[in-house]
């Protein structure tokens, strides 16, 4: 199952990396209820798993140019 995803972005900074290119570092969070994507338990077991699961993504890229 699939569904949209609403995330706050943040570009966190550029860095030269010692092979003379350039990375990015890049930081994304937000939150889903995971019974919008049908994980729930059967009976349902209080205080064993919250509805709301928060999402915390951390990504680097390494820039290129055009050759």
């Amino acid at each position: 199952m699939t569904r949209p995803v609403s995330l706050t972005f943040e570009i966190n900074g550029f860095v030269p990396d010692p092979g003379g290119g350039t990375r990015a570092g890049f930081s994304a969070t937000g939150e889903i209820n995971r019974l919008h994507f049908g994980a729930c338990t059967n009976p349902p077991i209080a205080g064993l798993a919250s509805d709301k699961v928060h999402l915390q993504i951390e990504a680097e890229a390494v820039l290129r140019t055009q050759q």
